[in-house]
């Protein structure tokens, strides 16, 4: 059995909303905190993993069977589920 948990870029009302906070807010605390050198490049790495539905289809093209996912938070958080073919 597989589990992902993923950061996730939301579709709909609050995607506007998830651009500013994500690409512009998260980079600069990321910056001004300690510790904080993650956050800097966080919103790209969330850009370049696939999208929900993508992320779906490449687990059942590479041999994983029952796929599915399911978004929390507006879409920002994508919890997906699969199991392999053996069983």
């Amino acid at each position: 059995r597989l589990g992902i948990l993923e950061i996730t870029t939301p579709r709909g009302v609050l995607a506007p909303f998830y651009r500013v906070w994500f690409d512009r807010v998260v980079p600069l605390l990321g910056k001004v905190l300690p510790g904080g050198d993650a956050y800097t490049y966080l919103p790209a790495s969330v850009r370049r993993f696939p999208a929900p539905d993508a992320l779906a289809e490449l687990l059942e093209r590479h041999g994983f069977e029952g796929v599915r996912y399911r978004t929390f938070a507006g879409g920002i958080v994508a919890l997906h589920v699969a199991e392999t073919r053996n069983g």
